[in-house]
């Protein structure tokens, strides 16, 4: 084609732009020849469809660029015009079109025109339109911002969720969860992924699930409760939704979610205990137990209530209260109502009451305010008619109680003006006595250590300023010194007594020296490894971000040396695990006797083994004069069990911040660094030697 229009250059000028014209106004793409002079561009030939896209008409053809274009058009497409005419080169770009008020797109093309001497005397720009393919590419865009925002919302849905998600494949197979799920039940995603749900559930709930499961796959989605034991062995209240997962109307696996209800369930049976016990009380006690209504009339009452009064609830119910009382004791009854509008409680006055045959009777009554919507009175009546009868329970009942103490298992100590006055034998026994007699009239204080001192004199004031026997101190664990002079502990639980007419404080003593150390032992484990007694990975991470975090404030410097033995493994193999262990023992030893006080040895586990070098200088050489001051300790012989053994190992080290500024960027190029070492073994390799 271009070589057509060479040709027609060659022509008279009139006879060229007609035949040029002619024949771009039956393309469907826009065209322009432009004439070129220069740094000026001329409208020589445009076709129909030029006008259209441009908005201008033959009154343009003579005219430059700036003469029929608006500014910003010029300078967008004058610079990509220079470009050719310069380069004598074609050149394609995209520009956008405003037609009729619609934006349309074009893929111009502006290709040099020669003549015979190979000057570039015009350019041809052609365009064709891509205003679809654009639109396309828009809406691909769109969709996948709108896929990327859905996986986005899904992942946060997922991943992020409190509760345990989970997806099984039609199967039944779990294939994906996320990390609360290893929370919840105790296992790691490679212990639970790829195995089939009904491994994880109690033998009699895997038909009702499976059942449940079938329903899923129809479409269906499913709300139910189950036990699940966790990896630990004990049981868990979950609560599971299982929702179907649909692709084009099949369903091609199952999402889950589950959310332990464990404590609501174990609420809810407690509740229930406590309503049955409630009940079981209502129903059982002897006490008479009436309720009363903001009317004025019994609502309720108990069955003991019509023992007592030989009324049924049926025939009390909407009676005034006023049927129980008799004449002599209704003024009395009148002050007791007038406490009661005041908000105070009415506890344990003796009075008379009438039985429906006419009786009276003698009884201990007790009014409680309540404020409630429906009640605004609890009563109950404790018939106290034989009075040598409750004596004589009281009585037994006093010595039952000091049986009772004497043979309980807990210390329990009476003192008065701080002497003992009284000590059942397992409080002899918690003292280090042999005898009563060992502890009797001894001073309280003698036996109480210096840091528990202020704490009894705080529970002992408290007891004498309230003087009330049903008022109890609460439990605290407190440090006591024995006859022997040795420490221990116990909870203790202090009321106001009286012992022989005097005022008194009893208190009741649990030993809890044993579960104290058992509790300081589990906290100590739980920070170190149990072999060497170095601290473990979990107390490591904490300890080498707060160093991290010193060393970033003040511009510090430290290291990481991770460590393991070389060939570890034959020994376990050929000496046994007892020899192993005492190599690592002493392997530990030696770390700790060659690193600062302030620096952190840790076992990670088998023979690998990390120390963190707080506050260094920042420099190789210092580095390496511990590295090698470590390993002239470790390559001493270990003698063990009639064995002389000579063990050597490797060394990766990562510096701070040169090899990273978090701690897992620091721990995983020192074990880079480790891997290089090993290549020839008994040598160190710092990361940036790699």
């Amino acid at each position: 084609m271009f070589q057509f229009i060479n040709d027609l250059l060659s022509k008279d000028i009139g006879s060229m732009f007609k035949i040029v014209k002619d024949i771009f106004d039956t393309l469907h793409e826009m065209v322009v020849l432009m004439e070129v002079h220069n740094d000026t561009f001329r409208y020589v030939a445009i076709n129909k469809k030029a006008y259209e896209l441009l908005g201008i008409g033959d009154e343009v053809i003579g005219k430059t660029l700036e003469e029929s274009r608006p500014e910003a058009a010029v300078s967008f497409i004058k610079p990509k015009y220079t470009q050719v005419f310069q380069t004598k080169k074609p050149f394609v770009f995209e520009e956008k079109f405003v037609v009729n008020g619609e934006n349309q797109f074009g893929e111009t093309s502006l290709t040099p025109i020669f003549l015979q001497e190979g000057e570039c005397r015009y350019i041809l720009a052609i365009s064709r339109d891509i205003t679809d393919r654009k639109t396309r590419e828009r809406e691909m865009l769109a969709a996948n911002k709108r896929i990327k925002e859905s996986e986005q919302r899904f992942n946060s849905l997922f991943y992020e969720n409190e509760d345990a998600v989970f997806v099984m494949d039609v199967d039944g197979y779990f294939s994906e969860a996320n990390a609360v799920v290893k929370k919840m039940i105790g296992y790691r995603k490679g212990e639970f992924l790829h195995r089939h749900f009904i491994e994880f559930l109690e033998s009699e709930n895997q038909q009702e699930v499976l059942a449940y499961y079938e329903e899923v796959l129809q479409g269906k989605s499913i709300s139910y409760e189950i036990q699940v034991r966790h990896k630990r062995g004990y049981l868990l209240d979950l609560k599971i939704q299982n929702i179907p997962m649909t692709v084009d109307g099949e369903v091609v696996g199952v999402y889950g979610i589950a959310k332990d209800i464990t404590k609501e369930k174990r609420t809810k049976r407690e509740m229930k205990e406590i309503r049955e016990e409630l009940q079981l009380i209502w129903d059982n006690t002897s006490e008479a137990i009436y309720t009363i209504s903001k009317e004025g009339v019994i609502q309720n009452a108990n069955p003991a209530f019509e023992s007592m009064f030989g009324w049924s609830i049926d025939e009390i119910k909407s009676q005034s209260v006023p049927a129980l009382f008799l004449d002599p004791e209704t003024e009395h009854e009148k002050s007791y109502l007038e406490l009661l509008a005041k908000g105070e409680d009415v506890v344990n006055v003796s009075t008379r009451k009438k039985r429906k045959d006419g009786k009276a009777i003698d009884v201990l009554a007790s009014y409680r305010p309540v404020h409630n919507e429906e009640i605004s009175l609890i009563g109950t009546y404790r018939d106290i008619t034989d009075a040598q009868k409750v004596q004589q329970k009281l009585i037994r009942s006093e010595k039952r109680y000091r049986k009772l103490v004497e043979l309980s298992p807990e210390p329990i100590v009476v003192h008065s003006n701080d002497r003992i006055v009284y000590i059942n034998p397992s409080g002899v026994a918690f003292f280090g006595g042999q005898h009563e007699n060992d502890l009797l009239g001894k001073s309280i204080w003698e036996l109480i250590q210096p840091d528990s001192i202020q704490k009894i004199e705080e529970r002992i004031s408290w007891l004498i300023e309230n003087d009330n026997d049903e008022e109890t101190t609460e439990s605290a664990d407190l440090h006591f010194r024995r006859l022997d002079g040795k420490s221990t502990m116990a909870e203790v639980t202090s009321v106001s007594a009286e012992y022989n007419g005097q005022p008194a404080i009893q208190s009741v003593l649990r030993d809890t020296t044993e579960r104290k150390q058992y509790e300081e032992q589990l906290e100590y484990l739980a920070f170190h490894d149990p072999l060497t007694g170095l601290v473990n990975r979990r107390m490591f991470n904490e300890l080498i971000d707060q160093s991290l975090e010193e060393a970033k404030r003040y511009e510090g410097a430290l290291a990481v040396m991770y460590l393991d033995m070389d060939k570890f493994k034959n020994v376990n193999d050929q000496l046994g695990h007892d020899v192993g262990d005492e190599i690592l023992k002493q392997f530990a030893k030696r770390l700790e006797e060659n690193i600062r006080d302030s620096d952190i040895a840790c076992r990670i586990g088998g023979d690998e083994f990390l120390i963190l070098l707080k506050r260094t200088e920042g420099k190789k050489k210092e580095i390496s004069s511990i590295a090698k001051r470590i390993f002239k300790s470790l390559q001493q012989p270990y003698f063990i069990q009639e064995n002389t053994l000579v063990m050597t190992s490797s060394i990766g080290i990562a510096m701070y911040p040169g090899d990273g500024l978090s701690s897992k960027t620091l721990i995983r190029n020192a074990d880079h660094a480790l891997y290089e070492a090993k290549e020839t073994r008994n040598s160190f390799k710092f990361y940036k030697d790699k």
